[in-house]
């Protein structure tokens, strides 16, 4: 049941886009698809301009979901969540990045890997990697340990992969992973973009630095546009 209302609210909102522009006399409008999940911290993280030290600023009503959500919008402004803002898979993800591959795959990367992934002593952590065909029903194919053969100058491994994303590159035929890593003790402390790349989602190049400021940087995302490459 939950699943027939999932396709029916996707196609209530394809048909509204299709009748109103049809109305308009224009061509059907884009549909948007917003991925996310659902969290509002329990505390804030603050500077003290006296002494330098971080401080935790309480927040009320802390709340966690973290499984995918999926919210569609045809101008990029208003946008209807899909399942009454309800999870659409009960997979336990963060950061959930989702597009279409060359071969018609939607592909799914996320922050998720942790400690439920195999052999993370050995490996260090991983990100998930799921596929669907519909956007509705998820396939769990793997845990990547895209950082497994870095370490720093004391042999230790990072202790994170945030915020995965990929790009597929029609030149190439490749697909590039990135995602923010640290060896810090949290992640936001002194964390880059690191970056491999892959044809099959089976073998991928080592991870190596993709983005490296002066300051700590996450969740990093790429697009190419008339063929100029955007970062951000």
């Amino acid at each position: 049941m939950k699943k027939d209302l999932l396709k029916l609210s996707v196609l209530i909102l394809l048909a509204t886009s299709l009748r109103v522009a049809n109305a308009q006399g224009k061509k059907p409008a884009d549909t948007y698809m917003l991925t996310y999940f659902r969290q509002r911290y329990p505390t804030r993280i603050e500077i003290d301009a006296a002494t330098g030290k971080t401080i935790e600023v309480p927040l009320p009503n802390p709340m966690l979901i973290a499984k995918l959500h999926i919210a569609l919008s045809t101008d990029g402004r208003h946008w209807t969540p899909i399942n009454d803002n309800n999870p659409i898979w009960e997979q336990n993800i963060r950061d959930p990045f989702i597009h279409r591959g060359a071969d018609g795959i939607w592909r799914l990367v996320a922050t998720g890997g942790g400690r439920a992934a195999p052999d993370r002593r050995q490996f260090g952590p991983s990100c998930l990697y799921a596929t669907s065909k519909d956007l509705i029903h998820w396939q769990l194919d793997s845990y990547l340990p895209l950082m497994k053969d870095v370490k720093d100058e004391n042999g230790n491994m990072v202790r994170n992969i945030w915020a995965p994303e990929f790009f597929y590159d029609e030149a190439t035929k490749e697909y590039t992973l990135f995602w923010s890593s640290t060896f810090e003790d949290a992640g936001w402390k002194k964390s880059r973009l690191w970056y491999c790349k892959t044809t099959d989602w089976k073998t991928f190049t080592p991870a190596k630095v993709l983005f490296a400021p002066g300051y700590s940087v996450i969740d990093g995302t790429l697009t190419k546009h008339n063929g100029t490459y955007y970062g951000a």
